[in-house]
């Protein structure tokens, strides 16, 4: 071994080097982690998502893997080297898995906050996983044996992909930029890992190869931003000497940890004045889902839960402050929002301040842990995530490339004492609970996901299936169910938007039948997607609407209403509806009654204003025409699309 490398790595090495079967295991499920996105590949559709789905399987596959190798050295003496390194990677990400655990009992949906969204997987468990993939990367990273493998195997995983996609056109996902966080880790970590035989030299040119490919592919202006960092992270790796302690190590951790809220504040003063319409659109979403921590206070301690930022944005769309009709010209109505873009807003919202304060110390945490020789580099690395973290969000598949780079990169001591048997207990405990937790929740989403995949294309009764699936009465429905309810659902509403069914009656009465479910079966989403569909098909179709119906479709509004007091715009379709059938004293009494005490709503003023000016009387006209510019002047355009030439009337004080 070069002199270089030892000095990093004396003591542990000895440690770990005769139990070769527990690092085999470990290395296998490293490996399963590394290459979980070539599970997006397999022939048999996994979920609704069946880009993510099978992957997040795959993470949860290795982590259950590695944390079985990692029990099998807490069954010996070699325990030890489970404490050789620095607590506040494992601490800070179990401490993240804990509290999004504890969060989950006060979710909606506690099933979906345990797994998470099935494009991202954050939650509970994938925190588990990153911990365990850690402690299992670092040991590995620590054995003659199987350093060098580790490498080897990293490397390979992380130019598969972009291979994949550059040489067949074949995609992981539809779009390469969530490779960007590979291109950070990897070069550093692969370097690491194989220069001991490569030499520092060759090491060096792979590692840049690697940084180029990766970044070529993905095609990302963030890229531009963080690459000067990766490039100074491997110069660092390759500087002779020692860096001891000093300022620098402080600054770089708080500047990782403290980024992402600078860069949060730069997002809202500069997005207007720099146009470039994916950060105008962050800016508008994090303004929107602010909203919800003003209308549900107690969702800073714990959030709403991981994988229910939908149902948070169904509730505090309007509050965008962009027209949210605009699908042309804001794309985050065009595609699903299921994270917000960046890690701090994104942990609050689902995790609560505590989950937000663990993920941005994860960040510093890897300078911190980092060995004298690497912790410039390791700094690099880290305000380099954090700037990948404050504009993107992470895929399932990209937290094991990070695991190891943590796990090259941190110090480790020669720890020999022995395990009193409580601390033993402990960590056998522990690591076979997350095991089988994770081996469990593997087989639950494939099969979930094998099950529920066939109704995506099926749209001859939509709401059957989506009630049978909310109720969880379809195989399939599992963890995830309200949100593969409210996806069948929304997959549906497209289809018929391009194929209108020949019978809108009988969709409207499963429609409303769905809006009628218990509220612990359905979700803000479901509920608002029915409602809209509703609406969009009486709005074109008013003659097949019966008494009865509109008693229903009411209802279906008052129960929306209370869910998000702020989405009044799931109102306008009924309104609407009762102004062109000339009920205009219904449409007056209606606006009253949905939003009483809610005298400025746009929504009840535009419409209540619209039926006072049908009724006959100059005096209510004017009233009518006054109350309709006051819903142009509390932004009603935002809400519902309004002909340019009613507005000009409107304004004029003519009959509109």
């Amino acid at each position: 071994m070069p002199s270089n490398l030892s000095q990093d790595y004396r003591g542990d090495v000895d440690a770990t080097v005769d139990a070769p079967v527990v690092h085999g295991v470990c290395f296998i499920g490293v490996m399963i982690a590394l290459f979980s996105h070539a599970a997006a590949y397999i022939p048999v559709p996994i979920g609704l998502w069946s880009d993510s789905e099978p992957i997040g399987a795959a993470v949860h596959l290795g982590g259950a893997i590695a944390a079985a190798g990692l029990a099998g050295f807490s069954w010996s003496q070699k325990a030890v080297v489970l404490t050789a390194f620095p607590k506040i990677v494992t601490t800070t990400a179990l401490l993240l898995a804990v509290w999004s655990l504890v969060g989950a009992l006060f979710a909606r949906d506690i099933g979906l906050a345990l797994v998470g969204s099935p494009q991202t997987g954050e939650g509970p468990v994938l925190f588990f996983n990153f911990a365990v993939l850690f402690l299992a990367a670092a040991v590995l990273a620590r054995s003659p044996g199987f350093r060098v493998a580790l490498g080897i195997g990293l490397a390979a995983a992380s130019v598969a992909a972009p291979l994949l996609a550059v040489l067949a056109d074949i995609r992981v996902y539809f779009f390469d930029d969530w490779l960007l966080p590979i291109a950070i880790c990897a070069p550093a970590a692969c370097l690491l890992l194989i220069r001991e035989r490569m030499g520092r030299f060759l090491g060096l040119a792979i590692a840049f190869l690697l940084f180029a490919v990766l970044t070529g592919v993905t095609a990302n202006r963030t890229a531009l931003m963080v690459a000067p960092l990766v490039i100074l992270s491997l110069i660092a790796l390759t500087w002779p000497g020692r860096f001891e302690k000093g300022f620098w190590l402080p600054l770089l951790a708080g500047t990782a940890a403290a980024l992402p809220v600078v860069l949060w504040a730069a997002l809202q003063l500069l997005a207007e004045v720099m146009w470039v319409e994916s950060l105008w659109s962050r800016a508008h979403l994090h303004h929107m889902l602010l909203t919800e921590l003003i209308d549900r206070p107690w969702a800073i301690l714990v959030g709403s839960g991981w994988g229910h930022l939908p149902d948070v944005v169904a509730r505090s769309l309007t509050t965008a402050g962009t027209p949210i009709w605009d699908v042309e010209n804001w794309d985050l109505l065009r595609r699903d929002i299921v994270d917000a873009h960046h890690v701090g807003l994104n942990s609050v919202i689902m995790g609560g301040l505590p989950a937000a304060g663990l993920r941005l110390l994860l960040l510093a945490a890897l300078p911190l842990a980092a060995s004298p020789r690497h912790r410039p580099a390791a700094g690099f690395i880290a305000v380099a995530l954090a700037v990948y973290d404050s504009l993107w969000f992470r895929l399932p598949d990209v937290l094991p490339v990070i695991a190891v780079a943590y796990a090259a990169l941190v110090e480790s001591r020669d720890r020999r004492e022995r395990w009193r048997a409580g601390r033993r207990w402990v960590a056998r405990t522990g690591l076979a609970s997350v095991a089988v937790l994770s081996a469990v929740l593997t087989v639950g989403l494939i099969a979930d996901g094998a099950a529920i995949a066939p109704h995506r294309d099926d749209t001859s009764d939509p709401g059957m299936i989506v009630r049978a699936v909310a109720a969880g009465e379809v195989p399939g429905a599992g963890l995830r169910r309200s949100l593969y309810a409210a996806e069948l659902l929304s997959l549906a509403a497209h289809h018929w938007r391009r194929h209108p069914d020949p019978k809108p009656d009988v969709i409207v009465t499963d429609l409303l039948t769905i809006t009628e479910l218990p509220a612990d079966l359905r979700s803000p989403r479901l509920l608002f997607v029915s409602l809209v569909w509703v609406g969009e098909i009486l709005h074109h179709r008013p003659h097949i609407v019966d008494p009865s119906m509109v008693a229903r479709w009411r209802q279906a509004v008052v129960r929306s209403l209370s869910e998000a007091p702020r989405r009044s715009d799931l109102a306008a379709a009924y309104l609407s509806w009762l102004h062109k059938a000339g009920r205009y004293a219904d449409v007056i009494k209606e606006a009253e009654r949905l939003f009483r005490g809610r005298l400025h709503d746009p929504i009840r003023l535009w419409y209540a204003g619209a039926a006072m000016t049908h009724l006959g009387d100059p005096q209510r006209r004017q009233a009518g025409l006054q109350l309709m510019r006051r819903a142009l002047s509390e932004n009603v355009g935002l809400l519902i699309k309004i002909d340019s030439a009613l507005v000009a009337q409107v304004r004029a004080e003519t009959h509109p």
